[in-house]
């Protein structure tokens, strides 16, 4: 179907390092994509909602703890993405 291109990464240096203009195949997030429905365009995958040790792609989980505990914390292995397309 077409490629997935790492274009924008909010976060640190070593964030921005590890993933900033990476390419996935649409077949290698297809399965995490289509099974989610994005509130606004996004999809959030919380802590261990996805078997990630199946991913051939980069991917970047920074050290700590979760900066707050229950439903509306962040842990270091939440997702967050925003594809965006063009022409």
């Amino acid at each position: 179907m077409g490629r997935l291109h790492v274009e924008t990464v909010h976060g640190s240096d070593a964030v921005r390092e590890a993933l900033l203009g990476s390419v996935y195949d649409w077949e290698s997030w297809h399965r995490l994509l289509h099974a989610a429905v994005p509130p606004e365009g996004a999809y959030f995958i919380p802590n261990d909602a996805f078997d990630w040790s199946r991913d051939d792609g980069a991917r970047f989980v920074p050290a700590g703890e979760p900066l707050v505990m229950g439903p509306l914390g962040w842990h270091p292995n939440d997702e967050l993405f925003v594809p965006l397309q063009r022409s």
